[in-house]
């Protein structure tokens, strides 16, 4: 029974896999590739990254369909409300990069780059400009035959101790005698 409830959840994890990787391509192109986009085609005019005004009054132009109070974009509060209700944080300053990203992108140059947070679910994904690389749930099939072999582990593992704790009884009745 038990090995049968793990071998059931690693077939939910194979059978889950495409619709995730086509759900993970597509928060990819709907939700970070049009900042990438703003972004960079404002850095090619302009030969600068936009200001946090630039940037929220571009986002919230074209998510909220209307124009953010600029002077709330200095009040870190109000901030920080507007980045909830718009999903997704730019940073451009190297005091404000995530803890996640610190260790591997200590030495950025923050005037030519940026990074892009943005809550899925219940977790940060982002994208880096120095690297161009999406740093999220990827979701991939060999990610999927990792998650499946680990369940078929975990069924087969109560099954290995109940085998190894009858050799280790078995050794032991044999030296008694």
């Amino acid at each position: 029974m038990w090995f049968l409830l793990f071998l059931s959840f690693g077939i939910l994890i194979l059978r889950a896999t495409p619709e995730q990787i086509e759900k993970d391509k597509a928060f990819i192109e709907n939700e970070i590739k049009p900042n990438v986009i703003y972004i960079d085609s404002f850095k090619k005019i302009s030969k600068k990254l936009p200001s946090d005004i630039e940037f929220y009054t571009w986002r919230g132009e074209q998510y909220l369909k209307h124009y953010p109070d600029q002077k709330a974009l200095i009040d870190s509060q109000i901030k920080q409300d507007l980045i909830w209700q718009l999903g997704v944080e730019y940073l451009h300053r190297g005091n404000s990069i995530p803890y996640e990203l610190k260790p591997t992108h200590a030495n950025i140059d923050w005037g030519n780059n940026y990074v892009i947070s943005v809550l899925r679910d219940n977790q940060f994904e982002y994208y880096t400009s120095c690297n161009k690389r999406y740093l999220g749930n990827n979701s991939s099939w060999s990610g999927s035959y990792i998650g499946f072999a680990e369940s078929l582990l975990i069924g087969v593992l109560p099954f290995l101790f109940v085998s190894f704790k009858r050799m280790i009884k078995k050794y032991k009745n044999m030296r008694r005698k």
